[in-house]
């Protein structure tokens, strides 16, 4: 074999492991048309890496200048997108040797195609309700993605435009992500679509789109319809031919069978299928939102899953379970394999230790650079500056995103505490994903040796700010509040994660009332499910947390566990309802010793004006035991107790009612007796009246209403009978 003739290596495949940018590609999960897609690691703290997607343009096409732009804007759309069922953009920039790439949050799940499939080998059959489940989750994202503005106010007008199974993530978790946003339409895309060619899968294409026509949000509500039904109905709405089933959408003569009988289901699933996919847009649901009240309320006719449980995530959780009881453990122990291995070959880590030597010329806190050296973000504002952080409002300056960066100030690097407390958030974060705690876009070190965390920009305000402006809350929106707040802790407490400085200042709340929790920096490495913090010197005192939120075996820095976290939401709770902290402010060492020693003021006590049920009392005396056992054992059994004090005060309205009900219908009757004794004689009107009492009070004998109204008495046969007595006519 000559030279010629002898096989060249391809230049179109990426040798892994390999380090792209800050970004350590691990293995291969796919290749499409355009780009590769590759399972990678983050880098930049030592323990903090995760798990994340790297999209990259193929090397035989990053030539193609158009199909750089195509591939840029499917992450430019992506990137303002910030809700935590749309998969978040973490960078997107064209690299060193002007190979463009992207990266992308991992989800921990399977695709609904997955899901579908696997279903179909196992002979399993998906139930409606884990069907609506899954489709009222989308719904929610959808709206937000149809009505997402833009920086300057300005509505994107952003539509997936390729809606499918195969571009839904299912978690886990429960979580519900979209992704693969290529197709999508939006405002700031920088090209646009060639007329007549659509880029989609031909099963959830909607009929305007079959009809040449651009569309808006509803051609994603039509594939929204179509998975719904193919979820609840276990087959496929495609048929063999392709090109056929097109026609016959664009021609309004592919109606879509009904699926309500078949899988059990209230016949509200049909209609409800029915409008999403109508072959006319204006006969569908004008908006995503109206599409989830309806979903809502056909959740809500669904039976308790086994173990209780009604809540969307919870019943899809429990599905993926089912149908990979073995996972998420075999993809964890995969990432730490082929991360160990890498690290084996590479050296990807920033010593921290280097940050030490830096000696700051000025107060960074007070002097604010353009942009973070060595990062892709501009620093727009410093929001907040303390012992311990510099809070940057920053813009990554490819993707156009806003967030917030947490940059540790370079007087703090030679403090190994500092660094610690650092990391500890920075790793906290990467294994947390849930809609109450604050989004994690990346952790890395700055050109200048800083560490930093890029987290998600919440609009909004925290709960501290929001308490000292308004005071206390309702009941119903404390209760909310606090509701939010353990479901965020649960999440943690689930990857072995303790908070331990849940407090006000540290759970951001938005305009709409949705929670985010934030700060993890107090979060030990947790094992077996209890954490024993370190113990200072016998002559001092080290406060670990915030004195007016900590529990007495955190002062003592006894053993902490998942209760340690339950008391300081109870703390939390107790103020919201109040206004007021459980123990007044004063000197730190006071505060420690009050939760040690003090019983807590009541809540009758601490706001006599306000009206308390005694199971909400209850609730929160059982939080705020000073011994662990005697509280909440978990996060779940706070969240059941909160749910079961709503349920009461409906109950006792309802007896109230119906007790009112009963009390006027026997007046009226009554009335009714005397007018008629009046007018037809004392016999006649008792005896016409008589079987009309009854018929009104013999209902209420078995409903278990006390009923008291004059007085009553029983004829021989048993039906109540009201004793009227009157005074002797006159002659």
């Amino acid at each position: 074999m000559t030279e010629v003739e002898k096989p060249q290596p391809s230049t179109d495949i990426i040798r892994l492991p390999r380090m792209m940018g800050r970004w350590l590609l691990l293995k291969r999960l796919a290749r499409g048309g355009m780009g590769d897609v590759y399972l990678a690691a983050s880098t930049g703290i030592e323990g903090a890496e995760r798990p994340c997607i790297v999209k990259t343009v193929r090397r035989d096409q990053s030539g193609d200048k158009s199909m750089v732009i195509r591939f840029l804007d499917e992450f430019r759309v992506q990137a303002q997108l910030n809700h935590p069922g749309v998969a978040q953009v973490m960078e997107a920039v064209v690299g060193e040797e002007g190979e463009p790439y992207a990266v992308v949050e991992f989800v921990e799940g399977r695709s609904i195609a997955e899901a579908q499939h696997r279903a179909h080998q196992l002979g399993f059959k998906i139930a409606w309700p884990e069907a609506v489940a899954i489709i009222l989750e989308m719904a929610q994202s959808l709206e937000h993605v149809h009505t997402r503005q833009g920086l300057d106010g300005g509505a994107l007008r952003i539509v997936h435009r390729d809606l499918s199974p195969q571009n839904v993530m299912v978690g886990f978790s429960g979580e519900v992500k979209v992704i693969d946003f290529g197709t999508a339409r939006g405002t700031n895309r920088r090209c646009r679509t060639v007329g007549g060619v659509v880029y989609a899968k031909p099963g959830y294409i909607a009929p305007e789109v079959s009809r040449g026509e651009s569309g808006d949000g509803r051609v994603d509500l039509y594939a929204l319809g179509i998975m719904l039904w193919e979820l609840a109905s276990g087959r496929s709405f495609l048929g063999p031919d392709p090109h056929r089933h097109l026609q016959l959408v664009a021609e309004g003569r592919m109606p879509v069978p009904s699926a309500a009988a078949a899988c059990s289901a209230p016949d509200v699933l049909d209609s409800i299928i029915a409008r999403l996919t109508a072959n006319q847009p204006d006969h569908r649901y004008a908006t995503a939102a109206l599409a989830v009240g309806d979903l809502a309320k056909l959740m809500a006719m669904a039976s308790a899953a086994p173990d209780g449980m009604r809540g969307t995530r919870p019943r899809i959780a429990r599905l993926l379970g089912n149908l990979w009881p073995t996972e998420p453990d075999r993809t964890r122990a995969e990432f730490s394999r082929l991360l160990r291995g890498a690290k084996e070959r590479f050296s990807v880590n920033t010593p921290l230790r280097d940050a030490a030597a830096i000696t700051p010329s000025r107060s960074s806190a007070a002097h604010v650079v353009d942009v973070l050296r060595g990062t892709h973000y501009r620093l727009l504002k410093l929001v907040a500056a303390s012992d311990e952080a510099e809070v940057h409002e920053a813009e990554h300056a490819e993707l156009g995103r806003r967030s917030i960066l947490k940059v540790l100030p370079s007087a703090l690097a030679a403090s190994p505490a500092a660094l610690e407390r650092f990391k500890n958030e920075g790793k906290a974060l990467a294994k947390l994903s849930h809609p109450n705690i604050v989004a994690l876009h990346e952790v890395g070190t700055a050109g200048d040796g800083r560490p930093y965390i890029a987290m998600e920009r919440v609009s909004g305000e925290t709960l501290a700010t929001t308490i000292r402006r308004g005071g206390a809350m309702n009941t119903d929106q404390a209760i909310d509040v606090c509701k939010q707040i353990l479901r965020g802790v649960q999440a943690a407490h689930r990857e072995g994660i303790l908070h331990l400085d849940l407090k006000p200042d540290n759970v951001l709340i938005t305009s709409e009332g949705q929670i985010r929790i934030v700060d993890f920096g107090m979060s030990p490495a947790v094992r077996d499910g209890a954490h024993t913090p370190p113990r200072a010197h016998k002559d001092s005192v080290t406060v670990n947390g915030t004195p007016e939120y900590m529990a007495p075996e955190q002062v003592l820095g006894s053993r902490v566990d998942a209760r340690t976290d339950v008391y300081a939401v109870g703390c939390i709770l107790f103020e919201l309802l109040t206004g007021h902290p459980i123990f007044e402010r004063g000197a730190r060492i006071a505060q420690l010793g009050k939760h040690v020693h003090d019983a807590p003021i009541s809540l009758r006590e601490r706001a006599p004006n306000r009206h308390f049920s005694p199971s909400l009392r209850a609730i929160v005396e059982k939080a705020l035991q000073k011994i662990p056992a005697d509280r909440f054992a978990s996060t779940q059994l706070f969240l059941e107790a909160l749910d079961e004090s709503e349920k009461v005060p409906m109950r006792q309205r309802t007896m109230q009612l119906r007790a009112a009900l009963t009390v006027a219908a026997f007046g009226a009757v009554a009335l009714g007796a005397l007018l008629g004794r009046a007018t037809a004689g004392p016999s006649t009107a008792f005896d016409g009246q008589s079987a009309v009492i009854s018929s009104v009070v013999a209902p209420q004998a078995t409903t278990g209403t006390p009923f008291v109204a004059g007085s009553v008495g029983v004829r021989s046969g048993g039906a109540p009978t009201a004793q009227v007595r009157t005074a002797a006519p006159r002659r």
